[in-house]
């Protein structure tokens, strides 16, 4: 902890019990899309200030992890699109617009 000396005691609310070696993977690939951001100061920020596009990546990341691959259609502005006829047959199916998916996740 960086700070104990502001910290009395903590209760926690929601954890598992234990992590698999991809969670944990994934967790540190957040943190490092977060200190990667140009406005990364070790957790030292003033209200309203800290790192966004890292940050904004650290999110889409969780998003993708914790969902099932069916439910990113269960999203409001979801829309199917067909992939062009030139498609081979192996990638004719719908697909889901990556980018509108991608931006509903910016929170």
């Amino acid at each position: 902890m960086s700070y104990p000396e502001l910290v009395e005691k903590v209760i926690v609310v929601a954890a598992t019990a234990a992590l698999t070696a991809q969670a944990i993977a994934f967790s540190e690939v957040q943190r490092q899309a977060i200190m990667a951001d140009r406005y990364w100061q070790k957790g030292n920020y003033r209200p309203g200030e800290g790192p966004d596009a890292g940050l904004v990546i650290a999110r889409m990341l969780s998003m993708i992890t914790y969902q099932s691959e069916a439910s990113p259609g269960a999203l409001p502005g979801r829309v199917i699109s067909s992939l062009p006829a030139a498609t081979p047959t192996w990638a004719s199916v719908s697909t889901w617009r990556a980018t509108s998916t991608t931006r509903a996740m910016r929170c």
